[in-house]
């Protein structure tokens, strides 16, 4: 499925359309990923980059309804929420 704009995807992602994440991943994955792998430093936190990763599309697939669909740009909350994620999980781990 083509989204015409990310209202349009943000939209189908609030419909809980798998479509619609498969686009988010594919559009955002690659810029997460590398900022969990920058964030990820050390041996031992380079073990939950896998994890991290899925982690952050699950929370943005369950909080989906919080984004505002006026906005023009969610990379910036995707990221985030990337941030987010890798903190929560390193202060458990630490």
């Amino acid at each position: 499925m083509i989204f015409n704009s990310e209202e349009d995807l943000i939209i189908a992602m609030k419909k809980h359309d798998q479509d619609a994440l498969k686009e988010v991943i594919d559009q955002y994955g690659k810029l997460i990923l590398y900022i969990i792998h920058k964030s990820l430093s050390t041996p031992i936190e380079k073990q939950y980059v896998d994890d991290c990763y899925n982690d952050v599309f699950t929370v943005i697939w369950f909080n989906i309804d919080q984004f505002d669909n006026d906005k023009k740009r969610h990379n910036s909350r995707f990221l985030s929420l990337s941030r987010l994620k890798i903190y929560h999980d390193i202060s458990f781990e630490t």
